[in-house]
C-alpha cells in the first residue's frame, strides 16, 4: 500500500495524470488571473450597471473551480474516494 486505500497500481495510474493536471492548473489560474485584471480595469463600468457585478463574479468562478479541482487532484498518494468527495463537495 502506498497510502491509504491507495495500491502501487492506482498511484502509477494517478501519475499518469499529473501532467494534465498541472497544464489544467496552469491555464485556470492565467485565466482566473486575466479575469481578475480586466475586472480591475473596467471596475467602474461594472459598478455601474447593477446586473454586472453577479456576472462578473459567475466569470471568475468557473476558473477557480477548476483551479481547486485540479489542485486537490495534484495531492500525492491520495485515494480515489478522497479525491471524489473533494472534487464533488
Amino acid at each position: 500500500m502506498i497510502g491509504r486505500g491507495c495500491s502501487e497500481g492506482k498511484a502509477r495510474y494517478m501519475q499518469d495524470w499529473s501532467g494534465f493536471f498541472q497544464a489544467e492548473l496552469g491555464a485556470a489560474a492565467a485565466l482566473a488571473g486575466l479575469v481578475i485584471v480586466a475586472i480591475s480595469i473596467n471596475v467602474s463600468r461594472i459598478l455601474s450597471d447593477p446586473s454586472l457585478p453577479g456576472r462578473a463574479a459567475e466569470t471568475l468562478v468557473s476558473p477557480s473551480g477548476v483551479l481547486i479541482a485540479c489542485s486537490f487532484a495534484l495531492v500525492p498518494h491520495q485515494p480515489a474516494g478522497v479525491l471524489l468527495v473533494e472534487i464533488l463537495r
